[in-house]
């Protein structure tokens, strides 16, 4: 028998301990590490599922290449030539920007290979480099950085009041039993959120906003707390430009006004501000709830300035400053080189713009994408607007994916490649359980493999080691923090201090202060449209069992939530007629689903939600991928429009 202590990685955070025992290359009992720091003997169930999941009978085990319609075995050799040749072939004829390098959030192993799938791309010369950062973090990145230079973090255990922002915990054990231990301690909790979710339920205050108004609610706190005097005067002279900009803004966002924009209670919005600029030190947890509007970037910086004028940022149980991840570049892409798609209307992104790929794909606009190699994502059923996904899937010239399982988008793909999981990959973090089945390999080893065969070795290989180091060590919670860094060097922006007032959004043609504006749908802002389509639709709530589209063919996983339902109060189902369980079409300017109906308490009349991930009854059907924020590109997973109506069928077999 074999124990083997690693850290899980099948969400992607790759930090909760894992103590795994295999016997005879079976692993048979998972447990959580109680000796990890960070998730101190909690587990998840897809923690719990490892065996499952690693041992599952449908999983990929040899690289297979698409003939006529079939799949057929091949060995890594001729799998990866193929994959070489193809790419070296369509560099040749349409240039290198012609292929897109597509990453996953959701990692395939504890390589944590975004340095590398990085560095293959700039190496082969596209800088079409794409993730799901749109939807995923990134606006909540730049939004910070256009305030303070970079992100920032809160720290519970310090903070006598916490505000969860469009995140729910609830289904990340360590995280929740920290911010319990806070609230057990004393702390103020609020949480700001359409759902009702667990933390709601415990909350001092909670504010349930319409969705896609965060902007419009972060503007009348600051216009309660300046108004009020509550604001750090000290911290705001010193450490900050465009205070009066700033009071200028907020001053047309009163309660009452707010109250009128996003249907919080005045009383709420006054008694949140109150309770986060009186308590302090405070801090906000800013969540994915954010990411997924039309106009997030500066409802982000509207918050960012709550944490910045009442002086919370940078101190214990504030909002702690972090340094961004070290990045590995060898080489930069020629400044006459075309620019990744999506960066001609979005000039602050990083990367290329996902749904402006799938344009590119079918359009040529600005320029023809004709190949994607696609690592550990599965856009197919997560990305908005599957039939147009679909469709660009269909049309490129070339795919390969790397992947566990035959996702709905390796079955679009030319080469399947078979990647191990961490529990089958020996790293830094962690020891490896088993050896992987079948011809499975690491995904890092794909890339360097594949790198080889390109005739990049020599130019790849020597800073390998030094990216496996780096990316392969586990993240460890620090007891020791640095605080006030600033009061060194100044903020990481252009001024040196925190920036209400962005010259530099100026100057790129964004707005420099953190206005508001109406979603790019919504009862306000498409007064016709809503006539036909007058219910708000959000979506993407977060399950224990499921990390966006993954592990739904673990039968152990799918029987916790076999299928999608949609969410909805009583008052207004019964407006149509629907009961708990009963069949409901949800339809959209973009599509319709056909899911079962859940009454719920939890969500506000005239809104309903839907999971996501799911590739029967899949909301992103009903998702526009044009529509996106001017600034971050995201798009309105969380705050589009809908209509429902009671199915006369059954849709699930």
């Amino acid at each position: 028998m074999k124990t083997a202590r690693t850290t899980c990685d099948f969400c992607g955070h790759g930090r909760c301990g894992l103590k795994v025992y295999a016997e005879d290359g079976r692993i048979f009992k998972v447990e959580g590490d109680g000796e990890n720091n960070y998730s101190l003997g909690t587990i998840c169930p897809q923690g719990a599922a490892a065996a499952e999941i690693v041992h599952a009978s449908d999983r990929l085990l040899y690289p297979q290449k698409k003939v006529g319609g079939s799949w057929k075995r091949v060995s890594w050799d001729e799998a990866l030539g193929l994959v070489a040749d193809k790419l070296k072939e369509i560099k040749q004829k349409y240039g290198p920007e012609a292929v897109v390098f597509h990453r996953g959030y959701a990692r395939l192993s504890m390589g944590r290979v975004a340095p590398l799938i990085n560095k293959l791309a700039r190496l082969y010369g596209s800088p079409n480099i794409s993730s799901p950062g749109h939807v995923c973090s990134m606006p909540r990145n730049l939004g910070a950085s256009y305030v303070f230079g970079a992100q920032t973090f809160p720290e519970y255990h310090n903070s006598k009041c916490i505000i969860l922002w469009g995140r729910n915990p609830t289904h990340e054990p360590p995280l929740a039993k920290r911010i319990y231990d806070a609230v057990k301690s004393g702390a103020k909790l609020i949480v700001i959120d359409p759902r009702i979710t667990a933390f709601a339920e415990r909350a001092d205050v909670h504010l349930q906003p319409r969705p896609g108004t965060d902007g419009a609610l972060a503007l009348s706190m600051l216009n309660i707390i300046i108004s009020q005097g509550l604001h750090d005067e000290e911290f705001v002279k010193k450490w900050t430009v465009g205070f009066n900009e700033l009071k200028s803004l907020i001053a047309d966002y009163k309660p009452q006004k707010a109250e009128e924009i996003t249907w919080v209670p005045k009383e709420k919005i006054v008694m949140a501000a109150t309770e986060y600029a009186t308590n302090k030190p405070s801090c906000i947890d800013l969540g994915n709830g954010l990411d997924q509007h039309t106009n997030n970037f500066q409802a982000i910086r509207a918050i960012s300035s709550l944490i910045a004028v009442t002086g919370n940022i940078d101190i214990p149980g504030g909002n702690v400053l972090r340094v961004p991840f070290k990045k590995f570049f060898i080489t930069e892409i020629k400044k006459d080189h075309p620019k990744a798609i999506g960066q001609e209307h979005l000039p602050i992104f990083p990367d290329a713009h996902l749904p402006s790929i799938w344009n590119s794909i079918l359009t040529g606009e600005p320029y023809q994408i004709k190949g994607m190699v696609v690592i550990g994502a599965n856009p197919a059923v997560t990305d908005a607007n599957t039939k147009i996904v679909i469709k660009a899937l269909e049309k490129l010239e070339f795919l390969t994916v790397v992947d566990f399982f035959m996702t709905p988008t390796a079955r679009f793909a030319d080469v399947v490649l078979p990647a191990s999981t961490f529990l089958e990959t020996e790293s830094g973090a962690g020891m490896k359980a088993v050896d992987p089945p079948g011809e499975c390999w690491s995904d890092m080893k794909i890339i360097i493999e594949l790198a080889k065969r390109m005739g990049f070795n020599e130019q790849f290989l020597p800073n390998v080691e030094e990216i496996v180091k780096e990316q392969s060590r586990p993240i460890q919670v620090s007891s020791v923090a640095e605080y006030k860094k600033y009061e060194k060097e100044g903020f990481p922006t252009a001024s040196g201090k925190v920036e209400f007032y962005s010259s530099t959004l100026k100057s790129l043609g964004i707005d420099a202060m953190p206005i508001y504006v109406e979603p790019r749908e919504s009862p306000i802002s498409k007064v016709e449209l809503t006539k036909q389509f007058p219910i708000i639709l959000t979506s993407g709530g977060r399950v224990p069992m499921y990390t966006h589209s993954q592990f739904r063919n673990i039968p152990r996983l799918r029987k916790l939530m076999p299928h999608n339902i949609l969410e909805i109060h009583p008052k207004m189902a019964a407006k149509f007629k629907i009961e708990d369980g009963d069949y409901v079409v949800v339809e959209s300017p973009k599509g319709s689903v056909k899911l079962r109906a859940k009454l719920t308490n939890g969500i506000l009349q005239g809104i309903v939600h839907i999971y996501h991930g799911f590739e029967d009854a899949n909301v992103n059907e009903l998702i526009d991928h044009k529509a996106c924020d001017h600034a971050t590109g995201s798009i309105a997973l969380k705050s589009s429009l809908c209509r429902i109506r009671k199915a006369e069928q059954h849709p699930y077999k």
